[in-house]
Formats: C-alpha cells, sequence, structure tokens
C-alpha cells in the first residue's frame, strides 16, 4: 500500500480530506491519503508535523547554535520579541507556523544565519540528540491510529 500523508496546513488539501476529521481517502490501487490530525491544543488551526513535538523541544539549539522558530515569536516589522538582534527576513502570518530560514541575527556586526532546516531537525530526533531532551511521542498515537486503519482496510468489502 502506497500511502501519503499531508500537514494539516494547506486548505485545499484540507478541504479535499474533509478538513481534517481524522479519515483516510481511498484512491485506487492500494494508493491512500489522509492529513494528519490536528495535534492537542491546534484545532483547525493550520500546522505542520512539527508541531506534533513539544515547543522546548523545537526551540532546542542544534551543536552550530541553529533552531527553529515560531512566528509568534517575532513582531509584524520582523523583529524577535525577547532579543532585537534577531530578525526574520519575511512575512509574518496570522496563523502560528513554524520557521526554518530567513532568519538572522547581527552578532559583531555580521548577519548571521540562525534558523535550523526542518530536515536538521528531523536528523536531530532520529539520531536521538540530547539537546532536545526527553521527547513526548504520544502525539503521533493519532497518526499510528490512522496508518493502521488503511493497513486493514480491504478495498473489496
Amino acid at each position: 500500500k502506497v500511502i501519503c500523508i499531508f500537514d494539516c496546513d494547506d486548505a485545499e488539501i484540507n478541504n479535499r480530506h474533509n478538513n481534517n476529521n481524522d479519515k483516510f481517502i481511498y484512491w485506487g490501487s492500494n494508493v491512500y491519503s489522509f492529513v494528519i490530525p490536528y495535534p492537542n491544543g491546534y484545532k483547525n488551526k493550520p500546522v505542520s508535523i512539527e508541531f506534533y513535538y513539544p515547543e522546548k523541544c523545537i526551540k532546542s539549539k542544534d551543536e552550530n547554535g541553529r533552531r527553529l522558530f515560531f512566528s509568534n515569536e517575532f513582531n509584524e516589522d520582523g523583529t524577535h520579541k525577547k532579543d532585537p538582534k534577531i530578525r526574520y527576513l519575511s512575512k509574518i502570518t496570522t496563523h502560528k507556523k513554524i520557521i526554518d530560514d530567513k532568519v538572522i541575527k547581527n552578532s559583531s556586526n555580521k548577519m548571521v544565519s540562525i534558523a535550523s532546516p526542518k530536515s536538521t531537525f528531523a536528523k536531530r530526533v532520529y539520531q536521538n540528540d540530547p539537546s532536545l531532551g526527553e521527547i513526548d511521542f504520544s502525539e503521533f498515537e493519532k497518526i499510528f491510529t490512522i496508518v493502521n486503519k488503511i493497513l486493514r482496510h480491504n478495498p473489496k468489502s
């Protein structure tokens, strides 16, 4: 079976999947798709799978001092709410989202990129990076439940 899993941050995909009602679509030829269920605290809000991790884990710095950011950490003009030397160089969205690029810090009159790509975060999770601390994976149970339903699905019945 081929299972396509989508973040719930795209209105068109969400609408096609009945606005994320924890169900899957069978497309035929053993192809399935579903949108990830909303994580706790984010019902009906556009989020990516990174929101399944605890916030302290998402904000933890990698070995190079880089990390993921949340859009609500920045003012409308792109300055960081707690550290004015940090800036986000793109438009701030109205909903909370993960930022993994275009964040710079003025360090010794030199602009340094301090955002970490999502792929680096995923690698750190996979490698059990101790800087992430104890990771609670319980939120992922929602995804595994849908995958299990797909694996048991018999399209001929």
